[in-house]
């Protein structure tokens, strides 16, 4: 320029500073050896969210939030557990719509006298996070072997646990609660006529000691559906009591306990706990036996009216119906 000295003409998009307000265009506009440096572009980012969530890097995208978009890949998903994630990815969390959506253990049958299949937990509901004196009102119950039994729970509070699970869930009735718990052989006990006390954890399991103990430990405390080994629930007599839903037809005027309508929906507490004791009872021919009444799949007691928690006090869920695969 002469005497005006020298004049450096920079290109149109050449910036003092980048100007993250331009957006993000792959280009070092203050010539700093740094390309889009304001928006992390080459940087690590996560890609994704939950389980499934990888890693990729930061590249421009005008279309985006920020001018930038994480280029990346999903890990592989895994199968459903019950453990208050979304480990297959799908979008939804601990589903139950079909068998193969998680790894509960269920049973299916068909209690005597009805025509519709029932799908069982297997194992007393326990949860995925620590206990506490309140109902989780996110996650939904587990049907899971080596499990904490979820009880000092109310049974309205375990009666909307088991709805979380889905439609068709709910406690169990006090009859499919019976028929499943006598098995196929139609069995005082789950495991036969006589009691044996170390079969289930009631008080004779672990005495002095009584205490619950994980889902599925008492091994020989099983209610066998069928000769399927898949067809066998666990716990129905002993380590915590259970609460079930019974069913009372009203009176035509509205009787007792009718609210109007053609049933009443009350409460009972079934199965017997780690602290029910044994009795000696004489037997007609005079011989001393132990029995335990209070643990028999028959034992049965009415439910307090007002809500109350109990430590020996759990439950599980049942579905009507039969799951799809």
């Amino acid at each position: 320029m002469g005497t005006a000295g020298y004049v450096c003409t920079y290109p149109s998009t050449y910036q003092d500073l980048e100007d993250m307000t331009k957006g993000c265009d792959g280009l070092d506009n203050d010539c700093d050896g740094l390309t889009d440096e304001p928006f992390g572009i080459g940087k690590t980012c996560i890609f994704g969210t939950g389980p499934c969530a990888g890693t990729g890097t930061w590249i421009c995208d005008n279309t985006q939030a920020g001018n930038r978009r994480c280029n990346g890949s999903l890990l592989p998903s895994t199968p459903e557990v019950c453990d208050g994630k979304d480990n297959d990815c799908d979008g939804q969390i601990d589903e139950l719509d079909k068998l193969s959506d998680s790894d509960d253990k269920l049973v299916t049958f068909t209690p005597a006298g009805a025509t519709t299949p029932v799908t069982m937990f297997a194992h007393e509901a326990s949860r995925v996070d620590a206990p506490t004196t309140n109902i989780d009102s996110t996650h939904r119950p587990c049907s899971l072997p080596g499990r904490k039994a979820w009880s000092n729970v109310t049974k309205e509070e375990a009666a909307a646990s088991c709805a979380l699970i889905g439609n068709g869930w709910r406690l169990c009735s006090g009859t499919e609660w019976t028929d499943a718990c006598n098995g196929s052989a139609n069995s005082v006990f789950p495991y036969g006529a006589a009691y044996v006390g170390n079969k289930c954890n009631g008080y004779d399991y672990m005495a002095p000691n009584a205490a619950p103990i994980p889902t599925g430990a008492a091994t020989g405390c099983v209610s066998s559906l069928s000769p399927d080994a898949g067809a066998s629930l666990y716990d129905m007599s002993g380590n915590v009591k259970e609460w079930v839903t019974t069913t009372t037809a009203c009176t035509p005027d509205g009787g007792t306990g009718c609210d109007g309508g053609p049933t009443t929906v009350t409460y009972q507490i079934r199965g017997g706990a780690y602290n029910t004791p044994s009795f000696s009872v004489n037997t007609p021919d005079g011989g001393p036996v132990v029995s335990a009444p209070g643990l028999q799949c028959d034992s049965l007691a009415p439910a307090p009216a007002d809500p109350v928690r109990l430590p020996s006090v759990g439950f599980r869920c049942c579905h009507t119906g039969a799951l799809p695969q």
